[in-house]
């Protein structure tokens, strides 16, 4: 009789692990089918794919009468990964901000940046999304 016990004990214990297992798989799969897809590019030449993710850019225009044109042009360019755009001019300090909401790879991203990084008189702080 007592070794039936024990034996019922270590089944229910087997089962219980068994479960909370089965029950940790369902909820890592539940999280990740509940995560956003993301869509990613096809390969560049001899590369890995590249994963689009949504981020911001943040620009301050210091000399606007100078840098403005330059700025604008280089968003110009990179208009295919603008979701959306704010501006706001600060008369009185003789500065402007702007701020950007893209859609891009780090290699955009990173291309966009580095060409307004390079404007004078032009200061710009970004980041994506996991």
């Amino acid at each position: 009789m007592a070794g039936e016990k024990s034996e019922v004990r270590i089944i229910e214990h087997v089962v219980n692990e068994s479960i909370t297992i089965l029950n940790t798989e369902f909820w890592l799969l539940n999280t990740a089918l509940a995560e956003p897809t993301k869509e990613v590019l096809p390969a560049p030449r001899g590369g890995a794919a590249m994963e689009r993710r949504i981020g911001f850019v943040g620009i301050i225009v210091e000399k606007r009468e100078t840098a403005g044109p330059l700025v604008n042009r280089v968003l110009a360019d990179h208009a295919d990964i603008i979701l959306a755009r704010v501006g706001l001019p600060c008369r009185e300090r003789k500065v402007s901000v702007i701020t950007l909401v893209v859609d891009a790879t780090t290699d955009e991203m990173g291309r966009l940046t580095g060409r307004l990084g390079q404007i004078a008189d032009v200061s710009v702080k970004s980041g994506l999304s996991k």
